[in-house]
């Protein structure tokens, strides 16, 4: 049921390409530089971690969860199911799928234009 990765080393030198990490927590860490490439990473939790110049090209993060995360030019290009609280976490210069942009703006409350069906019209006043 996964692996809890967070009583290694304050930073660990880790590397991750095509692992199986569902399940898995990562908390309180600092992953600088560490790659996640093509990996399955379903259902994982990532909290209060340094992840700068990380790289998760390619990596399916449907249902993780990011909090407290610093995100400096990490690189989340062809991810799947990747979501980034911007209220939880800080960024800066963060690479992410078209999908993680529009889904962030969804949850904005704004709708992208090709993406979400067009706003529902307001209903006419009644007259008196």
């Amino acid at each position: 049921m996964g692996i809890d990765w967070s009583n290694l080393a304050s930073n660990p030198e880790l590397g991750f390409v095509e692992c199986g990490l569902s399940y898995c927590s990562f908390v309180g860490l600092s992953l600088r530089k560490t790659d996640f490439l093509r990996c399955i990473a379903r259902e994982s939790n990532f909290y209060a971690l340094d992840l700068t110049d990380s790289d998760f090209t390619g990596t399916d993060l449907s249902g993780s969860s990011f909090r407290g995360c610093m995100f400096t030019r990490v690189d989340f290009r062809d991810t799947l199911g990747t979501f980034l609280d911007p209220q939880h976490n800080k960024r800066k210069d963060v690479r992410v799928p078209v999908e993680t942009a529009v889904a962030l703006a969804r949850n904005l409350g704004m709708l992208v234009a090709g993406f979400h069906d067009e706003a529902p019209k307001r209903a006419p006043r009644k007259a008196r």
